[in-house]
């Protein structure tokens, strides 16, 4: 996955927060995050959308009470 850079400096960005969460419109499989955080070398803030494209199921298993 890459990385978000500072738009202002190039520095990387520390992850702050997830805001939002939502399924993706229509016919697509994804998800779709809201994310904040801030330029470690400047400060400055940021606010992205990461997506993301489901794959697969992987280890179902059944819950015993």
């Amino acid at each position: 996955m890459t990385e978000p850079k500072c738009k202002k400096c190039g520095g990387e960005i520390e992850y702050d927060d997830c805001l939002d969460m939502e399924h993706g419109m229509g016919d697509e499989d994804v998800i779709i995050c809201l994310y904040v955080g801030h330029c470690i070398e400047c400060n400055t803030d940021h606010s992205w959308k990461e997506i993301y494209k489901f794959e697969k199921i992987k280890d179902l298993q059944v819950e015993e009470d």
